[in-house]
């Protein structure tokens, strides 16, 4: 059974920000499978609304 990890929108914008952190690591683990990411829909929104940001971007 695949664990199942939970991030919020600040893991999200870490990973972004630095790929090769702990928080990209932790992402990497998303994407090879390792784990399975669940997030609500307003972590979602929330996620958006910040990367999307001129500042930001």
């Amino acid at each position: 059974m695949t664990p199942t990890v939970v991030f919020d929108c600040m893991i999200l914008l870490q990973a972004m920000a630095n790929p090769v952190g702990e928080a990209g690591r932790c992402f990497r683990e998303v994407e090879s499978g390792s784990v399975q990411l669940t997030m609500s829909q307003a972590t979602r929104y929330e996620a958006h609304d910040v990367l999307t940001r001129e500042a930001i971007r």
